[in-house]
């Protein structure tokens, strides 16, 4: 007999072991980040167990966060680390325990990096697409900055930051991201937190855009902010195509290999980035 439950706090030593001997390939310190609860301010959830036997059979873990978006605070799930012991697939439990971490209709659900499997069932039970492309700008030779300022990091004057900035740099300390503030002589201020990741497959250093706080900013500036930051070689620029605008003319596009999903509430999809999510606690490589 099998049960379906939130993973208890007490737990959480237990199901990080599990993570790691079943999915491999983080460092073993890295899972407890998407299991301490530190965006969820309302709750110690952080995950759904398959019980059998008394033993952990599967696991589906959820980054609930109370985050600021434009001066106002939502309720995001990101799904994350979904695994089920073999014997267990294709049973219908893989779906029981979907429904149940997902059954609050006033929080916005995102699932980023669902493989093919779990991305064809999240578009079979309705939850709608978010996005499907990936942008890429490189670096010209001959760099103009247009009038732009660029400050990255602790360069950046407080008195540029917005309240909603300052509670975005602070709860991503520790992680691996970095602030940007792009200032325009007519767009206004562009806040940015972008994410550093080497390309296995040719060495290239991807500067992945995780928030963009000024979508019309950035799309009038993307190429060059791009010729500001990217060193000389081996670089790019990234971000998912809905955190511009659809006029922007990108370097090169490319399609996700597996399509980004959400299950709506009160969240629009255009204010939904990839901040406070699986992707800079764990450090995940974008597709």
């Amino acid at each position: 007999m099998t049960e379906i439950r939130w993973a208890l706090p007490g737990e959480i030593d237990k199901v990080q072991q599990y993570l790691h001997e079943k999915m491999g390939k983080l460092d073993f310190a890295k899972w407890r980040n998407i299991l301490d609860c530190r965006w969820n301010k309302t709750d110690d959830k952080y995950g759904v167990v398959v019980v059998r036997g008394g033993a952990i059979n599967g696991f589906l873990g959820i980054v609930f966060a109370d985050r600021p978006v434009a001066g106002k605070y939502y309720r995001t799930g990101n799904i994350t680390s979904w695994y089920l012991e073999k014997d267990l697939r294709r049973t219908g439990i893989g779906m029981e325990m979907l429904q149940f971490i997902t059954g609050d209709a006033t929080v916005t659900y995102t699932a980023f990096s669902a493989n093919f499997r779990s991305g064809a069932l999240l578009g079979k039970i309705g939850w709608e697409l978010l996005d499907d492309k990936r942008l890429y700008w490189h670096r010209r030779h001959a760099a103009d900055d247009a009038g732009l300022r660029i400050y990255t990091g602790d360069n950046i004057p407080a008195s540029e930051l917005t309240p909603t900035d300052t509670t975005i740099i602070s709860q991503h300390a520790g992680l691996d991201v970095f602030a940007c503030l792009l200032k325009t002589p007519d767009h206004g201020n562009v806040f940015l937190m972008l994410h550093l990741q080497e390309r296995s497959q040719d060495d290239t250093m991807n500067y992945e855009i995780l928030h963009n706080s000024n979508i019309s900013g950035l799309t009038a500036n993307i190429q060059s902010l791009a010729d500001m930051i990217l060193p000389e070689k081996e670089a790019v620029l990234t971000c998912d195509s809905r955190m511009v605008g659809p006029e922007v003319k990108p370097s090169e596009y490319e399609k996700i290999e597996v399509s980004r999903y959400y299950k709506p509430a009160s969240l629009p999809a255009s204010q939904i980035d990839l901040l406070y999510s699986e992707v800079p606690l764990l450090g995940l490589k974008l597709y």
